[in-house]
């Protein structure tokens, strides 16, 4: 549903068109609904995902409703980061805390970068760092360039699977982190 809605925002900031941004409440309303009365769910990547459209959402129509929203979510998305298993990194779901994917940790960098460039908040450029550097160390492949796509916490076994939606949430933030700092090591 997120990324729909990107894509209705960019049909929105091509067009200006007010049959676009007609969706934004609808579709802000509707995460809500679907998941009982709250922007809560289960799966962190999830929240991950409608909370960068939020802020997109936040950044065109300068309405507070979507970034109250968007602190809610990363006030609870920030709790999935545990040192436990891994050695850190943001768990994919709320019952597999070992279980630590790229899919978790690639938004989770981007919305925190985001979020210092909104705010100037140096806990938020602090956070888009250790997530990409714990991916960086962990789930990169140097050797190929692959994202995989996660760790058993408990067994310590890397899926080599590599995604694309991985590398290039990997890849934005390292974008990201490029654009604030200017420093090629990312």
């Amino acid at each position: 549903n997120a990324h729909a809605m990107d894509v209705v925002i960019d049909a929105y900031l091509r067009t200006n068109d007010p049959k676009y941004s007609a969706y934004f409440g609808k579709w802000f309303d509707g995460v809500k609904t679907k998941n009982g009365g709250s922007y809560y769910n289960v799966f962190y990547d999830d929240m991950e995902w409608n909370a960068l459209t939020m802020l997109r959402l936040y950044e065109i129509t300068k309405e507070q409703k979507y970034l109250d929203a968007v602190m809610l979510l990363w006030e609870d998305i920030i709790k999935a980061w545990n040192t436990e298993y891994a050695g850190g990194g943001l768990a994919w779901k709320k019952d597999m805390l070992y279980s630590k994917n790229a899919c978790s940790n690639g938004p989770a960098s981007i919305l925190a970068a985001r979020l210092y460039k909104l705010t100037k908040e140096e806990e938020y450029l602090d956070w888009a760092r250790r997530i990409y550097d714990w991916q960086k160390d962990v789930l990169f492949d140097r050797a190929t360039g692959a994202v995989y796509d996660n760790i058993n916490g408990q067994t310590d076994v890397i899926s080599t699977v590599a995604l694309t939606y991985n590398q290039g949430t990997f890849l934005g933030t390292a974008v990201e982190l490029f654009d604030i700092t200017k420093d090629p090591l990312y």
